[in-house]
């Protein structure tokens, strides 16, 4: 969470906010503690699909690496063939 989220938070948690002209407006605790569970809720949604995020990364990387594993045995197969020799292991 960042600095800027986290002030928010501790001041709608206080049950005071100033508008726009710096009039301090009383919220319904009811309200202000379903902002924070929202927050919360996008927080842990936004932190669950950095990890899919990271995850596929993981797995397109180790994916691109096994074809790159495989097309380079198969080069290498071919050209020890091409030199005569026995290139099936």
């Amino acid at each position: 969470m960042t600095d800027k989220a986290r002030g928010a938070i501790n001041a709608l948690l206080d049950y005071r906010q100033t508008d726009e002209e710096g009039v301090f407006v009383l919220t319904s605790r009811q309200a202000i503690h379903e902002v924070v569970e929202e927050i919360s809720s996008l927080e842990a949604q936004r932190d669950a699909l950095k990890l899919d995020r990271a995850s596929l990364i993981e797995r397109l990387e180790q994916a691109t690496n096994g074809m790159w594993l495989e097309t380079n045995r198969e080069a290498a197969r071919h050209f020890l063939k091409t030199l005569g020799g026995a290139g099936d292991d």
